[in-house]
């Protein structure tokens, strides 16, 4: 029953978000969810079974809130305003 839930709720957000990457993120989750392995869940969404692995401890920790990309702080750009 919570394996249901949490499809629907991973589905809901697949199809509220306009964000390429959380998409990707609930669809490895759901495929693993639904009883695919995590190597195919990364095939079907192009990522390594390690990366789908980690979405699906992000999500177990955190719901969909751990599958939300954080900023990427990265060299500052060295391109001005002008």
């Amino acid at each position: 029953m919570e394996t249901e839930r949490q499809i629907r709720e991973l589905e809901k957000a697949m199809t509220t978000t306009d964000n390429r990457r959380l998409y990707e993120r609930c669809l490895a989750v759901k495929l693993v969810l639904e009883g695919r392995t995590r190597k195919e869940a990364g095939h079907t969404i192009g990522r390594d079974e390690h990366t789908v692995s980690h979405y699906v401890k992000n999500y177990c920790h955190n719901g969909i809130q751990g599958l939300v990309s954080k900023k990427q702080s990265g060299r500052p750009s060295r391109l001005t305003d002008e």
